[in-house]
């Protein structure tokens, strides 16, 4: 070999190892895949190219040869050596994802893509405890006619934290205590007495309230209160038993009248 040759050659080697290690730390700058139906590449299917430790997404539609590209120093943030890149593809109703790590060995990285129609449904989520405060009433029923005594019931739900009470008023009058039933951890029933021969005949709005501690939850019904006709069943009873007592005072004298003789 003479001289012009081996310059040559070491030239070669100096350019190929400063330019090896160089070639070696660049940045995977492309993910390539293909996507797959049926063992078949698939066109114009919309690619979502999304970087999981921030986020960010890019776009990308499959060619004729189902091949798509995209360039990772476009995301808005750049990448990370280690950041776990997440591929959506989708199109109609087919769908299908994939996952790659983002190495710096590599200059390109595969993440192929294959696509299945419909995806099994997720098993029923448990129930979960309700989120906020809420109160109801149940009886008597909105829009109802009441007289008497009335038995005011309702149920009452809430997240569990705290200690719950509820009260109750008639129209704008002064809030009384309701007692609370069957309380569990998440709800209860509650109840309250109301004695509508308090308040004159007519429409009557019936509040209830509760409170956890933190915050109210309120509600109302409107009824009607008609007790003319207890009223007139209440007279007629005082009228019975007046009329009772006089003749059991009569009867008395005159029994009393009748031994003195």
């Amino acid at each position: 070999m003479d001289w012009k040759n081996m310059k040559k050659t070491l030239i070669g080697i100096t350019l190929f190892l400063l330019i090896f290690p160089f070639v070696l730390s660049q940045e995977p700058n492309v993910i390539i895949g293909k996507v797959i139906y049926n063992g078949n590449p698939v066109e114009n299917v919309n690619v979502t190219i999304i970087n999981e430790r921030t986020g960010e997404k890019l776009h990308a539609i499959t060619n004729a040869d189902g091949i798509y590209s995209v360039v990772l120093k476009d995301f808005p943030s750049g990448w990370e050596y280690g950041d776990i890149i997440k591929a959506v593809a989708k199109k109609e109703n087919l769908e299908g994802t994939a996952t790659i790590v983002a190495k710096q060995s590599q200059g390109y990285q595969w993440l192929n893509i294959t696509l299945s129609s419909g995806h099994p449904s997720p098993p029923p989520s448990p129930p979960s405890p309700p989120d906020e405060l809420a109160i109801e009433i149940v009886e008597p029923a909105n829009g109802s006619l009441v007289s008497g005594n009335v038995e005011i019931r309702g149920k009452v739900i809430w997240e569990g934290n705290g200690t719950i009470s509820v009260e109750v008023k008639i129209d704008n009058g002064a809030w009384h205590p309701a007692a609370l039933d069957n309380a569990t951890e998440y709800g209860s029933t509650w109840h309250y007495k109301w004695n509508t021969t308090n308040v004159e005949d007519g429409q009557h709005k019936i509040y209830a309230r509760a409170y956890d501690g933190e915050k109210y939850s309120q509600c109302y019904i409107i009824v009607e209160v008609d007790n003319e006709e207890v009223s007139e069943e209440k007279g007629r009873q005082l009228y019975l038993d007046v009329s009772l007592l006089i003749m059991a005072i009569v009867m008395g004298i005159m029994i009393s009248k009748m031994n003195k003789k």
